[in-house]
């Protein structure tokens, strides 16, 4: 696959691939996960299970926590908005972090991330 071979680092890369149940999509995206780590690239991934629908943030948390340490050098109110709903810090109840922090808290995160490894 030309986009993953000609992947240098220097301008982010998206794999979508749509199709019908059973059309061997998941083989395609572990040979281009693999052929991604080979060329020193970082994969992070996350798998929707029906089980984890009610929830909230399992999928984000799936994809963040090999990167979490990273949480620690966010600004303070992200990094406590992600702290909270992944269940890391002891929550009182009373507060529920503002959902723009999180969302911020999560792409800044993420680019931190492609920043430290962009290849």
């Amino acid at each position: 696959m030309q986009l993953v071979d000609t992947a240098d680092g220097s301008d982010p890369r998206v794999l979508v691939l749509t199709g019908e149940p059973g059309g061997r999509k998941s083989i395609l995206v572990d040979w281009a996960a693999s052929q991604t780590e080979a060329h020193g690239g970082r994969v992070l991934w996350v798998r929707g299970c029906e089980g984890e629908k009610d929830l909230g943030f399992a999928g984000v948390h799936q994809l963040l926590r090999p990167v979490l340490t990273g949480v620690e050098r966010l600004p303070s109110r992200q990094r406590d908005a992600l702290r909270c709903v992944f269940g890391m810090d002891q929550a009182d109840g009373s507060q529920v972090p503002d959902p723009l922090l999180i969302r911020l808290g999560v792409l800044t995160l993420l680019s931190d991330t492609a920043t430290d490894n962009p290849c």
